[in-house]
């Protein structure tokens, strides 16, 4: 009853702004209109006009990330990406979804403008918990009971009429939502905090941080629990630069940690019609033979990529009687004021563009680690958490790869997959034998890294 410290205000029931632990659902949004986790757009320099005149959104961390997956775009929170999504489509539909979760959005879609899409509308702790059931529950929403039973004094008891839940989206779509929300090597750029990035089962979560860091929030969720976390304070002033990926999240972690103490099994069961197709990194698109860095991404089925990369294209130059080939990375015209900023080599006159016919086998190379590579083993996690991936770049041709790890052979994988190796102390050599054939095969140099 301390009115100093607002003592009788329930923080669980107070609107406030959920920032950005409302992208997953606008990222729903998005998957509903045929996208998927590796479409691409812009996060550059953006200007959008509208009645109130020119809106330039910037991201977290001042900085524009050049072409961005929606993967790493929900992944990692970044803000340009989500109002130009939004912006291709209907705001005044994505408003409408809220109503569905009874959100208290009181005003006009335009008042909330693209401002929609980072979470500018305010809502409470308990709305944005509840709304999350979409995503634990395959699509649909289950609207919150704030008791099962009543029991009178005469003993008789009466159990509270309540909403049935709806469904929102198809399992599919919610799915892919969680597919993202689930990544930790996604997360690796937007996370200070290691709980963040590396825990003992899968949790689903997404922070949000509102302006001046008024609010911090979380809302992570398994198969069987949703646990939300805000933190701020009850006039509505700045905190200290706490963010929901700093104050938070450590707070939801150690819940889930007395919530699942045997750390069982947490995965999110893949529906029908779901499957994995390998994709170029940096454009989302079917590799052309160019391509250097590959991700597998899920899709749902029929909305998988049929087009090959446009982004990187092979060139040669003639350096006596020799053919010197090279791949450059070439981005659309919107790219261009990014591409000059992050000093991307472009191929000047010397360089001609060679045919497909013309493209020759490239040698075999290992592209990570790099030779030199150091790292470290956290002795508070758990050492099946701490991985590395080693990856290589080979032909086509090529059928399966051979790692050997201080010359003895590790592992025999598919040319497109990646090896997770847990660290180990100390000094160690990598190298790969490409087999195109048991007659034909090509031997990468090696790499020496060291892990302390």
């Amino acid at each position: 009853y301390n009115r100093d410290d607002d003592g009788q205000v329930n923080g669980a029931l107070s609107l406030r702004q959920p920032g950005s632990s409302l992208k997953p659902f606008f990222y729903a949004y998005i998957f509903s209109k045929g996208h998927s986790p590796s479409d691409v757009i812009g996060d550059i320099e953006t200007h959008i006009p509208s009645h109130r005149g020119d809106y330039s959104p910037l991201n977290y961390d001042q900085k524009y990330h050049g072409p961005v997956s929606i993967r790493n775009a929900l992944a990692c929170s970044y803000n340009i990406p989500a109002v130009k999504w939004l912006y291709r489509y209907d705001q005044e539909e994505y408003y409408r979804l809220f109503k569905k979760f009874h959100f208290p959005l009181k005003r006009h879609p335009e008042f909330y403008g693209l401002g929609l899409a980072l979470g500018t509308a305010e809502i409470t702790l308990l709305q944005l918990a509840n709304a999350y059931t979409l995503f634990a529950n395959k699509g649909y929403f289950i609207p919150y009971r704030d008791m099962e039973e009543i029991t009178l004094a005469s003993g008789k008891k009466i159990s509270p009429a309540f909403s049935p839940k709806e469904r929102i989206f198809d399992e599919r779509i919610i799915y892919l939502v969680n597919h993202i929300l689930t990544d930790r090597s996604a997360r690796l750029k937007a996370f200070p905090d290691l709980r963040g990035v590396i825990y003992p089962f899968d949790i689903a979560f997404k922070t949000g941080t509102s302006k001046d860091y008024r609010d911090a929030w979380v809302v992570g969720y398994t198969k069987d629990y949703i646990v939300a976390v805000w933190l701020g304070n009850f006039k509505g002033k700045s905190m200290q630069k706490i963010t929901g990926g700093v104050g938070a999240i450590p707070i939801m972690y150690d819940i889930f940690l007395e919530l699942n103490p045997d750390q069982k099994n947490t995965v999110f069961p893949k529906p029908e019609g779901i499957i994995k197709v390998q994709v170029c990194a940096l454009s989302g698109l079917l590799p052309n033979g160019s391509c250097s860095h590959f991700v597998e991404e899920v899709y749902i089925q029929g909305y998988e990529p049929k087009k090959m990369c446009s982004f990187h294209k092979r060139f040669y130059k003639t350096a006596g009687h020799k053919k010197i080939f090279k791949t450059f990375t070439i981005l659309p015209a919107e790219y261009e004021k990014w591409v000059y900023e992050h000093n991307i080599e472009k191929p000047d006159k010397e360089w001609l563009p060679v045919k497909k016919e013309e493209i020759v086998m490239e040698p075999v190379r290992i592209i990570f680690p790099d030779d030199g590579d150091k790292f470290r083993i956290d002795p508070h996690i758990p050492r099946e958490f701490q991985k590395i991936d080693f990856k290589a770049k080979v032909p086509e041709q090529v059928k399966y790869i051979e790692w050997y790890l201080d010359n003895h052979l590790w592992q025999k994988v598919d040319r497109w997959q990646e090896c997770k190796w847990t660290l180990q102390q100390g000094n160690h050599s990598i190298h790969c034998i490409a087999v195109i054939d048991p007659h034909n095969t090509m031997t990468s140099d090696s790499v020496n890294i060291f892990v302390q």
